[in-house]
């Protein structure tokens, strides 16, 4: 720790809000989704706006492949988005204004399907939308035929 400047302090304070943000409990009363209202509810116009347009980015991402419902817990995501409440509400927390969120969406679907055993092809199979299924096939598809 006394090699690189700033170390002490980011492990002093790593869990205060400084470097993590703002601290928020949910209250066990009350859903993920219900949660992630309420914080949004708590940002500056401004933020709201941001905040929710990268959520809209990560729900319609959801929406264009599969028809399974965001649930409310991260153990419970879809194994082919990997989407979940919980997730919605740490990018509200940590007020993500820049969309760096949605980066982490390929490893959020690995891991459910690591959770559910299950390969990305059993994936889109089981819970990929029709038109997700022809587009995900028709690419496999011209990625083996590609010289």
């Amino acid at each position: 720790m006394d090699r690189v400047e700033g170390v002490k302090t980011a492990w002093r304070y790593n869990n205060d809000g400084i470097y993590t943000g703002n601290k928020s409990e949910k209250r066990p009363d009350i859903t993920w989704q219900e949660y992630t209202n309420v914080l949004l509810q708590q940002m500056s116009p401004e933020n709201k706006a941001l905040c929710t347009k990268s959520m809209n980015k990560i729900i319609t991402y959801h929406k264009n492949q599969t028809d399974y419902p965001i649930t409310d817990k991260d153990s419970d995501s879809c194994p082919l988005t990997g989407v979940s409440w919980e997730f919605l509400a740490r990018i509200a927390i940590r007020g993500d204004t820049k969309e760096r969120q949605l980066q982490r969406l390929p490893q959020l679907a690995k891991k459910a399907r690591s959770r559910v055993k299950m390969t990305r092809d059993e994936a889109v199979n089981k819970f990929g939308t029709e038109q997700y299924k022809r587009n995900y096939y028709a690419n496999q598809r011209s990625k083996t035929q590609a010289p």
